[in-house]
């Protein structure tokens, strides 16, 4: 399951051959006001049909996997992989962060802020945004970013509540996702492992997670 402002290529680059989706909001329409029930909804019914060993998520994605895994587990599922998760319960200062990038975006458009954020911060994360963010129209990717910004992250107790081996990946120095938050997943899930990595490229991500 992607992030917001992501895409399924997104996703597919991290976990060569994964099969992902549109998340709500993401595809013309606006998301949801329903703190992520749609998108939990929309992976539940793809875990149903393809029926994954390893079901994964990245940032916002990562989120969504935890709460609906906290709610109960088909058996097939064998394993987790929450990569980048952001903030933990309530929408936090990270958050915050997310609705301003939201702000930017509807103040001077999608293209405009791009072209500062690869200035400003150079690398393959600004090349995976650049990759991903001009798929969406400008009110379509600002509705999703201020409904992930409002949303909650999974709540210790939800955390705490699931019982498969779970992978959890922090990429060191990022700010908008915290590695700290990474941590305190790992401590809460029972058969959480925390990854730290340094990564070049979505595929380490991947490869971390896989781990």
């Amino acid at each position: 399951m992607h992030g917001a402002g992501s895409s399924p290529g997104v996703a597919r680059s991290a976990f060569p051959g994964a099969v992902s989706f549109w998340l709500a909001g993401h595809a013309g329409t606006p998301p949801a006001a329903d703190d992520g029930a749609t998108d939990r909804g929309a992976l539940s019914a793809l875990v149903d049909r393809e029926r994954p060993a390893l079901v994964a998520g990245i940032s916002y994605g990562a989120h969504q996997v935890a709460r609906w895994a906290a709610a109960g587990l088909p058996a097939h599922v064998e394993r987790l992989a929450l990569v980048m998760p952001a903030w933990t319960g309530p929408p936090d200062l990270t958050a915050a962060a997310t609705s301003a990038q939201a702000d930017e975006f509807s103040r001077v458009g999608v293209d405009c802020a791009l072209r500062r954020i690869t200035r400003d911060h150079p690398g393959w994360i600004a090349d995976a945004l650049a990759a991903s963010w001009p798929l969406h129209d400008r009110d379509g990717v600002v509705a999703a970013l201020r409904a992930v910004a409002s949303s909650a992250g999974p709540s210790e107790r939800e955390l705490a509540a699931i019982e498969v081996p779970t992978t959890v990946v922090a990429l060191a120095d990022d700010p908008l996702h915290p590695a700290s938050v990474a941590q305190l997943w790992s401590e809460l899930l029972p058969r959480g492992r925390l990854v730290v990595v340094t990564a070049s490229s979505l595929a380490d991500l991947g490869a971390a997670a896989r781990s």
